[in-house]
């Protein structure tokens, strides 16, 4: 898994898996809606694995909410997984961790010439990614399992 910075409002990480040939061969034998399904399956449960990490790494101050943080609601409360939809046209499948609108994520992380950088969410997106990539492959099992079992009941004879 790689990270990828996000723009200077948002912190995102995207993530690309290189060596799951056997992965993409055995999807490559089932009907379109399967490897869709599965495929997109896949990235969203490393992500939701990803995601729950950096929401118990966000920064909470217990004392006083910034006006955004009002406006927006709680650091934490703004992290959300969403499928990317640009690699969609070249046959890809993936999913987005960001902090959507709490743009304060992203000073907290790198810093102002205010504020002294205190990273949080690429630490704990390094600490998540051996987690999620287990459970993108048992998902992938799981998955498969399920699958298989639906298209013998649909093309019983």
């Amino acid at each position: 898994m790689a990270y990828r910075q996000g723009d200077r409002r948002t912190m995102k990480v995207t993530t690309k898996l290189t060596g799951w040939k056997e992965f993409d061969d055995l999807l490559k034998e089932f009907p379109d809606a399967v490897q869709n399904r599965v495929a997109q399956g896949v990235t969203n449960a490393g992500a939701r694995v990803i995601r729950k990490e950096i929401k118990a790494a966000a920064p909470v101050d217990a004392d006083k909410r910034s006006p955004l943080s009002l406006k927006h609601g709680r650091l934490k409360d703004n992290i959300k997984i969403y499928p990317m939809r640009y690699v969609k046209s070249r046959g890809q499948k993936g999913t987005r961790v960001n902090t959507g609108k709490a743009s304060w994520g992203y000073w907290l992380e790198k810093g102002t010439r205010y504020i002294e950088a205190r990273p949080w969410f690429l630490p704990a997106f390094e600490k998540a990614t051996g987690a999620a990539v287990d459970r993108m492959r048992e998902y992938f099992v799981d998955r498969m399992e399920k699958e298989i079992e639906k298209l013998k009941r649909k093309h019983k004879p």
